[in-house]
């Protein structure tokens, strides 16, 4: 039997891009790597910009801390909602569904 291959992405995200839509069409969410230290504020990661809240990464996150969803479908895209003074940089590993 094969098995089904998706075409895995991923994006760089930075502190100075504020608020972000990493994609606004439905996509699944494999893992978020903290690749640069978070502080003052807290980063969230949410289903589209008015979805559910799936992770609150906590200020003073370290570096190479791992969150896994194991391609969890989100029907909204992922959003990144950065706290108003908040620091860090992400690495957000997703796809589109097949």
């Amino acid at each position: 039997m094969k098995g089904l291959i998706h075409d895995i992405k991923y994006t760089l995200y930075a502190h100075a891009s504020g608020d972000t839509a990493i994609t606004a069409v439905p996509s699944l969410l494999y893992g978020v790597t903290v690749t640069v230290a978070t502080a003052t504020q807290t980063i969230t990661i949410k289903n589209g910009s008015g979805g559910d809240t799936l992770l609150i990464i906590p200020a003073s996150t370290g570096v190479n801390t791992y969150y896994d969803f194991n391609g969890i479908k989100l029907d909204s895209g992922i959003y990144v909602d950065l706290g108003s003074s908040a620091t860090g940089s992400l690495r957000i590993d997703w796809s589109y569904p097949l």
